[in-house]
């Protein structure tokens, strides 16, 4: 059996691979010379595209200056036809020489209210000015809108303001129906506006009915630095006061104003929700107030200022927490509060008495030696604080500042709102206790704690 030539196989397999690869690679090279091709192409493609399009808009830009070039063409040819041709029906081209010159001899005006012309000329030239407004913008026999509607327009975009409110200010027809009309249209829905609102409260406010708003950031924080100083708003007293008397004096015919007293002389009270003061000095004031042709003495008198305990501690200048005095009103302490018997009042028998203004003062100049001091030592802030408050209390006092008011604190009262709370308070809570001895509730106790 003849043997098999594997040496011969495998070099004729391998010219076989050879020549197949190299086929391969002829056809892969076609390929991509071809996709090669064809992208340079469609970049050429896309290029004309382009300029196709750049081309077209070019093309369509010409038209429409071409089409604007001939309209306006044809208008010249349209108006130099009616210029060589006018309109026999055109009154006012057809007026001569000698009537344009009686015109201008005699123009129309506006005085008094009224058209210096006669009726029967105002009514004449009324008519041939409607005639050409119509010729002008199209109308017709059958609609005058277009001339109306045209006149209108020319009147508002031509003429000044002034012509426009003399003329139309005198026209009954304008003031009593199309005026109103207008107006009654808008008015409702301003009236119920935002805008309406925010205005009316900055009239009242701001506007000087109720008296100017100034601004304490300021006015009031001038020598205070950016971090300490603070917004709000207030009134200034002098000019809230003043009003107050004109308006009671406003109705006053023939007879003397007499309701304290004294003539003329109003008692005020000032209380601490928001109500502005004046200088220390100038709590009580005398003004003027006019009274029609006469000149009267109104005198003010700051008669009490309710405020809340917190409010009272601070216009007086006294400790905010004082643990042995603990009254804003009497030299009340804890040692003397027990007394059944004890009484109020000025005398020197009386167990407690009011602060006296220049005790308070007496006791604020020993306290700012003592913190002048203190200010020169090295020690803690909290032992300088203990010092202070126990020389306050050694003087058997709660005063640390001048009070901001002056003389004036002696007036304050307390808000008799804050003494109702606190009666209601308490007799809830009497009646919660009552109801749970009745009932036995555990509810009962809980709201009691409460």
């Amino acid at each position: 059996m003849p043997r098999f030539n594997i040496g011969k196989y495998r070099r004729k397999r391998k010219q076989m691979e050879e020549k197949k690869l190299e086929q391969k690679v002829q056809s892969s090279r076609q390929i991509i010379q071809i996709e090669t091709e064809i992208v340079e192409r469609e970049i050429v493609l896309a290029k004309k595209r382009k300029q196709s399009h750049a081309m077209d808009e070019k093309l369509r830009n010409l038209d429409a200056t071409v089409e604007n070039i001939v309209s306006q063409i044809e208008d010249l040819e349209d108006i130099k036809q009616e210029l060589r041709q006018p309109d026999k029906k055109s009154r006012a081209s057809q007026l001569s020489e000698k009537a344009l010159q009686s015109r201008k001899d005699n123009p129309t005006g506006f005085e008094n209210g009224k058209i210096t012309l006669t009726t029967p000329n105002a009514r004449m030239r009324r008519k041939e000015t409607f005639m050409v407004a119509q010729e002008i913008h199209g109308g017709s026999s059958e609609s005058s809108v277009p001339g109306a509607v045209a006149l209108v327009d020319t009147a508002l975009n031509k003429c000044s303001s002034n012509v426009l409110v003399d003329v139309m200010s005198a026209n009954k027809k304008f003031t009593k129906h199309v005026m109103p009309s207008i107006y009654k249209g808008n008015l409702k829905a301003y009236e119920s506006s935002e805008e309406n609102m925010i205005r009316s409260v900055s009239v009242y406010y701001c506007g000087g009915i109720a008296g100017n708003i100034y601004s304490v950031y300021d006015t009031l924080c001038d020598d205070l630095d950016k971090d300490d100083k603070v917004c709000g708003c207030y009134r200034s007293l002098k000019e809230l006061l003043l009003r107050l008397a004109e308006f009671y004096l406003s109705g006053k015919s023939g007879y003397t104003l007499t309701w304290f007293g004294e003539e003329y002389t109003f008692l005020i009270t000032l209380g601490g929700d928001g109500a502005p003061f004046g200088k220390d000095d100038t709590a009580t004031a005398w003004l003027d107030g006019p009274e029609g042709e006469v000149t009267v003495n109104v005198k003010f008198c700051v008669a009490e200022l309710p405020n809340d305990m917190k409010m009272v501690v601070f216009l007086s200048g006294e400790l905010s927490n004082s643990a042995k005095h603990f009254s804003s009103f009497a030299d009340v302490s804890n040692d003397s509060a027990n007394e059944v018997k004890g009484t109020f009042g000025v005398k020197e028998n009386n167990t407690w008495h009011p602060w006296e203004y220049s005790s308070r003062l007496t006791v604020v100049k020993k306290v700012e030696g003592l913190k002048k001091t203190l200010s020169k030592e090295k020690s803690a802030d909290r032992t300088k604080r203990s010092k202070i408050t126990s020389l306050i209390a050694k003087l058997k006092s709660r005063q640390e500042f001048i009070p901001v008011l002056g003389p004036i604190v002696d007036r304050i009262r307390i808000e008799p709102l804050h003494l109702k709370n606190n009666a209601c308070a308490l007799a809830h809570r009497y009646l919660l206790d009552e109801w749970r001895e009745f009932s036995g509730d555990v509810l009962g106790f809980a709201l009691l704690v409460v």
